[in-house]
């Protein structure tokens, strides 16, 4: 057992379910504010009120009810300046989908051309002017995402990218896809590593979420001015996997293999992690 061997009392089930059942109420008040009042807000405004009260409503939950706190080193390191950048960050868990909406406000999300046609939900993603992309098109869904990010990052808007592709396990690591290195050598933006271990206490793989302080790290900005993308990548990976390891209190295990060579970008961003979430609820009501 990788995981700290805390004894799941009915404490630590009553906090979890709590949560669980506290999230659908939260994310119908976003909605319901983000169809009727988001339409007439101008962009910055509709996300910290659609996305950024879901996020901070949910971190915080984590933080009053299951004893899931955070400690932020480098925050000195965000620019201070309006410009777009690139943020790669580590992904264990739903968590960071939720916290770092909070920090980078508002940013930039990419989510597959399907969602959009899903009734009142597609509609109100709609209302965060996201980059939708279809997934089939393969190298057509990566030029796609390129041109369209890079309009946004020269608007001054943050994207979010996953360089792993999916949430790994913690003491697990996948290769950097090219993706968001790619992106911000296109478009002429710097990147800011993040490097995290939220798997420690909100596990991919355990619907009970274990109390303690998730430690998130905030890289120096790598710039990308004269350099491949290669060189871009190779650098945020060895910083991330490296801060990893230092904050982790799990030893790395192995890296695993890439299943392909797509664009890196978390498809479903906030949304898929929160279905994933209803749907292990739901999964484990069944159960009793």
């Amino acid at each position: 057992m990788f995981l700290p061997q805390y004894q799941q009392t009915a404490a630590l089930w009553v906090r979890t379910i709590l949560l669980y059942i506290t999230l659908p109420f939260l994310a119908l008040n976003s909605y319901v504010l983000g169809m009727t009042i988001g339409p007439f807000l101008p962009y910055p405004k509709r996300f910290k009120l659609i996305i950024g009260t879901f996020c901070h409503s949910v971190v915080w939950l984590c933080k009053h009810v299951c004893g899931i706190h955070y400690h932020v080193k480098g925050l000195e390191n965000l620019p201070k300046d309006n410009k777009g950048y690139v943020i790669m960050s580590k992904h264990q868990s739903a968590w960071e989908t939720l916290f770092l909406q909070n920090i980078f406000d508002p940013n930039t999300v990419v989510i597959k051309k399907e969602a959009f046609y899903i009734p009142f939900f597609g509609w109100g993603i709609a209302l965060l002017n996201p980059i939708f992309v279809n997934r089939k098109k393969g190298s057509q869904a990566i030029e796609q995402i390129i041109k369209q990010g890079s309009e946004r990052l020269k608007r001054g808007e943050d994207i979010l990218i996953f360089p792993e592709g999916t949430r790994v396990n913690v003491g697990e690591r996948k290769p950097f896809k090219k993706g968001g290195a790619l992106l911000a050598c296109e478009a002429g933006a710097d990147i800011i590593p993040i490097a995290l271990n939220s798997g420690e206490h909100w596990n991919n793989k355990r619907w009970l979420k274990l109390p303690g302080t998730i430690q998130v790290v905030i890289g120096p900005v790598i710039a990308t001015q004269g350099r491949s993308w290669e060189q871009v990548n190779a650098q945020a990976e060895q910083w991330i996997n490296q801060q990893v390891d230092m904050i982790s209190q799990v030893p790395y295990q192995g890296e695993l293999p890439q299943t392909d060579a797509g664009f890196g970008f978390n498809p479903q961003l906030l949304v898929s992690n929160a279905m994933k979430a209803g749907k292990e609820w739901f999964n484990q009501w069944r159960r009793w």
